[in-house]
């Protein structure tokens, strides 16, 4: 077979190169005998031969190439072992519907059916067998004896957190504990910018990315399990599980592409870390609809159900509280819209409407997207235009130089005008109104009912103060 043939091609080209070193010719030398190492590598590893590969020059001088040798070799040995005991069944099939054939039991079409099936692909006992003698050295290897003997090995040593991980884990015990410990602390300080600890951003997040989820595989498998475990998560891992998902979470909102995966891992979060995490972001990055609807789903998908108008109440609520008027890399204009055509639209006063009140009512559509969210959003927009109102100026019906200040050139009215015609659902009134049952408190129904009331009283002012235009 073209693996025999491997084998023996792996076996004739590192005794050359075995041949060589005992004389003293450098595997650089020459170009033939550079080569010849690239060769008898490709052919000790598509034959399986462990043995010649772990001996390779190419090979043995980096610690993760010859594990990779090793498991390889196991993996490929337990192949084979497989293989052969398959189609022993299937022979030993065989030779049981020859002696009956011979015995004239069975159907012709039942002899027929069995006959076909064990015979293809078996014949090849004898080269099975030979592979398997091949390759017999691996089952007499111990995986901890050739560990160790590989950590001795000088050209081969660990130069990276990755190969350190694994060989923890390969070694087990104590290694595990103490590189599981050092490596998340590591991470820690180095997300939270403290210490003198620095990794580079393509070596820290592939590394807690794994960390991460290792962690939550022990969060689920500590459950029940034995108590040295159980105890070493307790005590070593689980104090540091929360920060290092907020790190994680961190890196996923750096990636807008990755935006979708922030609902799952901030549901690992107890309450209070969800809703700040969340809200931090949603008031921050999140401006686009498809976006906000993304992220909303997701929340809604993933946390307890409450979660998410708690989030949005804290959005809306804070983007109230902050001023900040340099949005220009956002484009704030534009999150204006079109004018409706139920309202008194002016181009001079569209342009005098400030960033700051144009970010403030955008927020609000973040409670646009479901029905349930509407009484949140009317009483969002009662508090916004209250607001506004209260920054008009105080000297109407009070004459100065024979003229009155009716704020028809005013733009905070007309913001509160543009707040009610473009950002609020049309049939919001509707729905508050019918969202609310018997069930609910009687505290709850009063309050709704009066917000509703204060909604009404704004909407005939403005529509008062349209008419008097």
């Amino acid at each position: 077979s073209w693996k025999r043939n491997m084998w023996e091609v792996s076996q004739s080209l590192h005794k050359m190169i075995q041949q060589n070193d005992q004389d003293g010719v450098s595997h650089s030398s020459t170009m033939s005998s550079g080569s010849m190492v690239y060769e008898a590598a490709i052919s000790a590893i598509l034959a399986d031969d462990c043995k010649n590969a772990s001996k390779n020059p190419l090979l043995n001088r980096n610690w993760m190439d010859s594990v990779w040798v090793f498991y390889r070799g196991l993996q490929s040995r337990f192949n084979d072992l497989v293989y052969t005991m398959h189609n022993n069944a299937r022979r030993n099939v065989a030779n049981g519907t020859q002696i009956s054939q011979s015995l004239g039991f069975g159907s012709s079409a039942s002899k027929t059916e069995i006959a076909k099936y064990p015979v293809e692909g078996a014949g090849f006992k004898k080269e099975e067998e030979e592979q398997l003698n091949c390759t017999a050295e691996m089952s007499r290897i111990e995986e901890g004896a050739f560990i160790s003997r590989l950590a001795s090995n000088r050209s081969a040593q660990m130069h990276s957190d990755w190969e350190r991980g694994i060989n923890s884990f390969l070694t087990s015990g104590n290694n595990i504990e103490s590189y599981l410990k050092n490596t998340i602390d590591t991470l820690i300080q180095v997300a939270s910018q403290s210490g003198q600890v620095k990794m580079s951003q393509e070596e820290f997040e592939p590394m807690l990315r794994f960390m991460l989820h290792l962690i939550l595989f022990f969060d689920s498998y500590c459950d029940g399990n034995d108590s040295r475990t159980t105890k070493f998560y307790s005590t070593s891992i689980a104090p540091s599980r929360n920060n290092l998902i907020l790190a994680y979470l961190q890196q996923l909102m750096e990636q807008k592409p990755l935006w979708g995966f922030t609902g799952l891992y901030a549901s690992l979060l107890p309450d209070d870390s969800l809703i700040d995490s969340c809200t931090d972001f949603w008031s921050t990055c999140v401006s686009d609809e498809k976006n906000r609807r993304i992220v909303l789903k997701n929340a809604r998908d993933y946390f307890d159900e409450g979660m998410d108008v708690a989030i949005l109440r804290n959005v809306v609520r804070s983007s109230f509280q902050s001023v900040d008027e340099f949005h220009d890399p956002l484009n704030v204009a534009s999150w204006l819209g079109r004018a409706t055509t139920n309202e008194r639209f002016d181009e001079e006063l569209e342009g005098m409407i400030s960033h700051d009140d144009v970010r403030k009512m955008h927020s609000i559509r973040w409670l646009s997207f479901y029905p349930e969210h509407y009484a949140d959003a009317l009483i969002c927009a009662n508090m916004l235009t209250r607001n506004l109102l209260l920054e008009l100026p105080r000297s109407i019906g009070e004459a100065i130089d024979d003229q009155f200040d009716d704020w028809t050139n005013n733009p905070k009215l007309y913001t509160a005008k543009v707040l009610q015609a473009r950002f609020l659902p049309t049939n919001i009134a509707q729905v508050v109104m019918g969202s609310t049952s018997d069930d609910d408190h009687q505290d709850d129904r009063d309050y709704v009912s009066m917000c509703m009331v204060e909604h009404e009283a704004l909407l005939k002012f403005l529509d008062a103060h349209n008419a008097y235009e």
